[in-house]
């Protein structure tokens, strides 16, 4: 947000930022958290995102026609925290390394090839 305002003077955090985006487009497959000039189907799901997290979620879980389960609490945890509108309140890319998320399970060699046969037949 502060980039897009012109207002950056802390670019590690706007890095933190705009990896969080990322982060949650490839947990989704494509899918943007929001948009920050205009609401989405009607919702504002940047500042249900800040006012209303549990919304957030449940929006979302709807929209991509997902389980309660399929974001974890550590992904959770780890998103609103990387993508905090404040930059001074947002996570060090230090912090999110020594997060649960980035430090839970890993897939092995052959899982995720399983993985990448099954969802894109390769």
């Amino acid at each position: 947000p502060e980039i897009r305002s012109r207002k950056c003077t802390n670019f590690k955090a706007a890095d933190v930022y705009s990896a969080g985006i990322i982060l949650f487009l490839l947990k989704t497959k494509g899918n943007l958290p929001y948009l920050e000039d205009k609401p989405s189907k009607g919702v504002d799901m940047a500042e249900v995102k800040d006012t209303n997290p549990k919304l957030f979620w449940e929006k979302h879980l709807q929209l991509l026609g997902k389980d309660a389960h399929y974001f974890s609490p550590e992904f959770k945890e780890l998103f609103m925290q990387m993508t905090h509108f404040n930059p001074n309140k947002r996570i060090t890319i230090d912090e999110v390394k020594s997060s649960d998320w980035y430090n839970g399970p890993v897939y092995s060699k052959k899982q995720v090839a399983e993985y990448m046969k099954i969802q894109f037949g390769f």
